[in-house]
């Protein structure tokens, strides 16, 4: 929905991770791939840069360490 009112992929990402665990104050543990922080991931099949519409597709997620598919 925000890139249809013409946010960037880049800034749906920074709103998505950074900007809500800066929000919430826990951008100590969370939001970044750092030594020490919790980092749950997604790997998109189809890169969102390409194509907003690829954050729904296809994607391979890691959650505490445990690798699941979309």
């Amino acid at each position: 929905m925000l890139a249809e009112y013409g946010f960037t992929v880049l800034s749906i990402l920074q709103i998505s991770t950074i900007n809500g665990a800066t929000a919430l104050s826990i951008d100590d543990k969370y939001c970044s791939i750092e030594k020490g922080k919790k980092a749950d991931l997604l790997i998109w099949n189809n890169s969102p840069f390409d194509n907003y519409k690829n954050f729904l597709v296809d994607k391979t997620i890691i959650k505490d360490g445990v690798v699941l598919k979309n």
